[in-house]
């Protein structure tokens, strides 16, 4: 909450890189601390639809997302992407791919694997990314008949 008034009054809110001691804060350090911090601003933005807010934080979930991804909570930030934003919303999309980009670490082991398989959304968001799938692609083919989707 306080990242949010903290923009509005001033047009950013603060963060810093893993590692970096010299703001004062009362987050505690590391990387995951940081990747759900962005995510939770940005559902906070995305509930009040705060539209800049929202590409800030997502630009920051993004970049903490690069190095947060050897942490044991990776999922569990992915999780709690997918449960409190709307479908297809655009941090979905960076969390899949994400989960991609480092799909042979984040799923190392199979309790990585059954989490992964228990986040609802994203198992389709990765289908499509590593199908190749956009939003655009209204029209399937199937037994060689085109099928409209919607």
């Amino acid at each position: 909450m306080k990242a949010v008034l903290t923009y509005l009054y001033f047009g950013a809110y603060p963060s810093r890189q893993p590692g970096d001691d010299s703001e004062e804060t009362s987050f505690p350090s590391g990387k995951f601390v940081w990747f759900l911090y962005h995510a939770t601003v940005y559902v906070l933005a995305d509930k009040w639809a705060i539209e800049p807010l929202k590409t800030l934080a997502l630009a920051k979930f993004t970049n903490a997302g690069a190095v947060a991804y050897l942490e044991t909570e990776f999922l569990d930030v992915i999780e709690l992407v997918y449960k409190t934003t709307p479908e297809k919303s655009k941090i979905c999309q960076v969390a899949a791919s994400l989960v991609k980009r480092y799909s042979a670490i984040v799923c190392a082991n199979d309790e990585s694997r059954s989490r992964f398989q228990e986040i609802e959304g994203l198992a389709a968001d990765l289908a499509s990314l590593f199908m190749g799938w956009t939003e655009d692609s209204i029209k399937h083919w199937r037994f060689g008949n085109e099928v409209e989707i919607d």
